[in-house]
């Protein structure tokens, strides 16, 4: 009986840790500690964020300015959605994990809740002002410029 138990409890342990070993894409490239990959869909913040989470991982989250550069050159030029929001609380800027934004990138003048309803950052955004990969607040129901979105996953031991 006690075989038995620990044989159910074992299968039930990897069953749980499999899928999120699964979700990542082949594709996805693995970077410091996690992997990532752009997807590109004309999705609002909300609809990527469900993206990713249903996918096994999350909107990219950037800590610091080495992965900011490198999550720039995966963007390739194009506008797409990362995890920073202040939808919660204006002016609190969090990763859709709940972490506060510590590291930021913010065009000038940015964060600037354009009319009351800029809640959710883009990296990429095309005009002359967000060159060189800096940050932008925005809508979150834009779907155009915004290109796609990037989604992370966490490297498992």
């Amino acid at each position: 009986m006690k075989y038995l138990l620990m044989l159910l409890l074992l299968n039930a342990l990897i069953a749980v840790a499999q899928p999120l070993a699964k979700k990542v894409p082949a594709d996805a490239i693995k970077y410091q500690q996690h992997f990532y990959k752009v997807i590109e869909a004309p999705y609002s913040w909300h609809e990527s964020k469900a993206y990713c989470q249903n996918a096994g991982g999350l909107l990219v989250s950037i800590p610091n300015e080495i992965i900011d550069a490198f999550i720039f050159g995966l963007s390739g030029g194009r506008t797409l959605w990362i995890g920073a929001s202040d939808e919660q609380l204006e002016g609190q800027w969090r990763w859709q994990d709940g972490s506060l934004v510590t590291y930021s990138n913010w065009a000038a003048q940015e964060p600037d809740n354009w009319k009351n309803g800029e809640d959710w950052a883009a990296i990429g955004w095309t005009s002359e002002r967000f060159q060189g990969g800096v940050w932008a607040d925005t809508a979150a129901h834009h779907r155009k410029p915004i290109n796609g979105f990037i989604c992370q996953w966490p490297i498992l031991p």
